[in-house]
């Protein structure tokens, strides 16, 4: 994950934590770091033990009566790749809320607009 990136989602993690008191959050890992013939074994296990290129970067788990979100987070000028549109399309088309978030902000907005609760404070 690059820097800029990483730096959004500690923020929207930051905020979901503050506003969501006791909400579990957790980040699908989708990158093992490692390049040419390492990358590929890597690459090969990660596959065959469920990880899914183009799975959105956080599960957000609030009370089961809301259910979960799922939100991909880009750095300011991020791209979403074909593989997480195939994704975020096949998560929706099971009735999923799925997001692609550059900051709090839009964070706070899609959860507005979906109906999420949360707690409104300042950080």
């Amino acid at each position: 994950m690059a820097q800029p990136e990483l730096k959004v989602q500690i923020s929207i993690i930051k905020w979901l934590r503050a506003v969501m008191p006791g909400v579990i959050v957790q980040h699908c890992v989708n990158e093992h770091g490692k390049r040419g013939k390492a990358g590929m074994i890597a690459a090969m296990r990660n596959k065959s033990a469920g990880m899914l290129p183009g799975f959105p970067d956080l599960i957000v788990l609030p009370f089961a009566t809301t259910g979960p979100f799922f939100l991909e987070v880009k750095a300011p000028k991020g791209r979403v790749s074909p593989a997480q549109t195939a994704v975020h399309d096949m998560l929706r088309h099971k009735g999923y809320r799925v997001a692609v978030v550059r900051s709090v902000d839009e964070t706070r907005d899609f959860m507005r607009a979906n109906h999420i609760g949360f707690n409104e404070v300042e950080l």
